[in-house]
């Protein structure tokens, strides 16, 4: 099933839609939602993450969680929808490449920040 959001991908033109996001780079959790894509950008790893909640720590959080992991986080972003929701986006590197995570950094990826997630 598509995926569709209301996130700009980053891009200079303008962007309607974000484009389906593979179902095994997804994970779901009661009231958040967490997606991992290499589709998004040329360069970058895209992490999403929906989250249902006052989280004010959660920023800090997967910061401190990406630098254990040794990923590089090259930009971030953060907006509040609805009442009590927050959209976050990161754009993510391989400290080894310096472009898009490998399949298994991605796997390893998920598993840290579904574990972050599941910290509520």
């Amino acid at each position: 099933a598509a995926v569709q959001n209301d996130i700009e991908a980053p891009s200079k033109g303008d962007s309607k839609e974000l484009p389906a996001v593979d179902s095994q780079y997804s994970l779901v959790l009661l009231g958040s939602e967490l997606s991992i894509s290499n589709d998004m950008n040329s360069n970058h790893t895209v992490v999403f993450m929906n989250l249902e909640g006052d989280r004010p720590d959660v920023i800090a959080d997967f910061l401190h969680r990406l630098k254990d992991m040794g990923f590089l986080l090259k930009g971030a972003h953060a907006e509040q929808f609805e009442a009590v929701s927050w959209r976050h986006r990161y754009f993510v590197q391989s400290p080894e490449t310096g472009s898009k995570l490998s399949a298994e950094e991605v796997r390893r990826l998920r598993a840290g920040l579904g574990e972050l997630l599941d910290m509520k």
